[in-house]
């Protein structure tokens, strides 16, 4: 038994990070996928969510792209873009207003 309360779990496969390392066209290693992955994960856990069609607006959308962004700065993995940044454009920095 923990103090800390247990969020859930994230579960990463590996054959889909396999994937989009390539699509990516190589420009991350598998582990450089798994920590795009397991930092969109973790923020899924947190309560964050991306999906419009959900009742989630374009609002916060962009707030998890952000949360993103900080938490790969705060880890020293600045070269990295999430999830959300790689495929929706607008999610882009210096695209929002």
């Amino acid at each position: 038994e923990t103090d800390y309360p247990i969020l859930g779990d994230v579960v990463i496969s590996m054959d889909t990070a396999v994937k989009q390392s390539m699509e990516r066209h190589h420009k991350y290693s598998l582990r450089d996928e798994f920590r795009v992955l397991f930092t969109h994960g973790l923020l899924h856990l947190f309560g964050f969510d991306h999906e419009t069609d959900s009742g989630m607006g374009q609002d916060e959308m962009l707030h998890m792209a952000e949360e993103e962004r900080v938490i790969f700065s705060i880890l020293g993995w600045n070269e990295l873009r999430g999830l959300i940044e790689h495929n929706i454009p607008e999610a882009r920095v210096g695209t929002v207003n």
